[in-house]
């Protein structure tokens, strides 16, 4: 029987997985204070992500407040809003954001021509 879609979400693999792509992700932010973030939640990773797999189990985990930042556009003189999530609820979103997409029924909705929320742009798809 396979494991049921919390299940996956809140398994160390997956939660494992997460960090190691909100790790990448963030050690290069333009943002020092995701850098910083990023810095000392690692020097205790695995103890880090245990206490959020606990947290999952117990249904006690609970999404700290994100806030809103006002991020330059690449090119242009505009602003882009961006919302920046605490990085153990960003663990926790992108543990959901990658078992969700390995859902067929889910994927095919995903992969587009567009980036949007974490979900790269897919060439070819319309």
């Amino acid at each position: 029987m396979s494991a049921s879609l919390l299940e996956q979400v809140r398994g160390m693999g997956s939660l494992g997985r997460a960090w190691r792509v909100i790790h990448e992700n963030g050690r290069s932010s333009q943002s020092r204070e995701t850098r910083r973030e990023i810095a000392e939640f690692a020097r205790d990773a695995e103890s880090q992500l245990t206490r959020i797999q606990r947290q999952l189990n117990h249904c006690a985990f609970r999404f700290a407040p994100a806030k809103g930042v006002a991020a330059p556009k690449k090119g242009s003189n505009g602003i882009r809003p961006l919302v920046v999530a605490p990085i153990r609820s960003r663990i926790v979103q992108r543990s959901i954001h990658d078992v969700l997409l390995r859902v067929p029924a889910i994927r095919r909705y995903a992969e587009n021509p567009y980036s949007f929320g974490g979900v790269r742009k897919k060439e070819g798809s319309a």
